[in-house]
């Protein structure tokens, strides 16, 4: 009897190894691991995206709050330079002014010159003058005073408030970036269905394996842990591959990018997208979990 216990048993020990080699071999040449690597790229790049338009909208909204541009357009140079010096004067002990900067006319005409070409200088073109104004952090009422003190000194004069020109662009990249944050987490989501899917497909194809298994003594959560396993090996391959490219691709743009010395750069830093390295895990981890309660929720239900 005991003999014949302890074949029993050895048996059963053996055909509870050969499955479990069986559901947990992993075919890399499959279509999992190649869509898991897909979706973490696309996830990985999306969430980079968002890091990068996060702080440069921050940066703009922060460069345009609370600045103006007074233009001043005279064709009499004469004149145009009196009027500068009025409104100088007229800003200078203003308590709602933080500082006033008047653009040298040789600044604006090498602007000019950029977009129009050397017939600047050629013509004789009259530039109006230009002064940037920094208000007071907190007065929201500010831009108002500045545009009812610039109102007596000349019709000429004219103030441009640079929210009103580049506030819409730095809400379109905020919004662009909370998009691209949304749709890293709808990838990481959907790798997570396609690990359930592919888990479904294998415990459909295992049938007869898994009837053995419960044959043998196996309960569900052991069985549940196998494809678990196997799941895991895929989505593993998968998202190592996809973040290594999306990490390859992150770092040749930011490598590309760090030159540029405009205000839209000014958050370069590339230590935030070492948060990126966070998207592979929470890939295999998600997909496992999926996997594990959604074999546990079939097996709940077969005959």
């Amino acid at each position: 009897m005991m003999a014949a216990r302890n074949a029993a048993q050895r048996g059963k020990a053996k055909a509870r190894r050969g499955s479990s080699e069986l559901l947990t071999r992993s075919d890399i040449g499959g279509p999992t691991p190649w869509v898991i690597a897909v979706m973490t790229c696309l996830a990985m790049l999306g969430l980079a995206a968002a890091l990068a338009l996060g702080p440069a909208a921050g940066a703009l909204s922060g460069q345009i709050a609370g600045r103006a541009t007074i233009q001043i357009v005279e064709p009499d140079p004469l004149v145009r330079r009196d009027l500068v010096n009025a409104v100088r004067v007229q800003l200078r002990d203003a308590p709602y002014v933080q500082a006033v900067r008047v653009i040298p006319e040789a600044e604006l005409t090498s602007m000019a010159t950029q977009w129009l070409g050397d017939g600047v200088q050629e013509t004789g073109l009259p530039l109006p003058a230009l002064i940037d104004v920094d208000l007071i952090a907190g007065d929201d009422a500010g831009l108002q005073r500045l545009e009812q003190a610039m109102t007596p000194i000349a019709p000429a004069v004219r103030v441009i408030a640079h929210a009103d020109w580049l506030g819409p662009v730095a809400r379109l990249m905020s919004a662009i970036g909370w998009l691209a944050a949304g749709t890293a987490l709808l990838l990481i989501a959907a790798a997570a269905a396609v690990a359930v899917l592919a888990a479904r497909a294998s415990l459909a194809a295992q049938r007869p394996t898994i009837d053995v298994l419960h044959l043998v003594g196996a309960t569900d959560v052991q069985i549940a842990r196998l494809f678990q396993r196997h799941t895991a090996h895929d989505s593993l391959w998968g998202a190592l591959l996809g973040g290594l490219v999306a990490m390859g691709i992150v770092a040749l743009i930011w490598f590309q990018g760090r030159g540029i010395n405009s205000g839209l750069a000014a958050e370069t830093g590339g230590f935030k997208y070492l948060a990126l390295l966070l998207v592979p895990p929470l890939v295999v981890g998600v997909a496992m979990l999926t996997a594990r309660l959604a074999v546990l929720r079939t097996l709940r239900h077969m005959p």
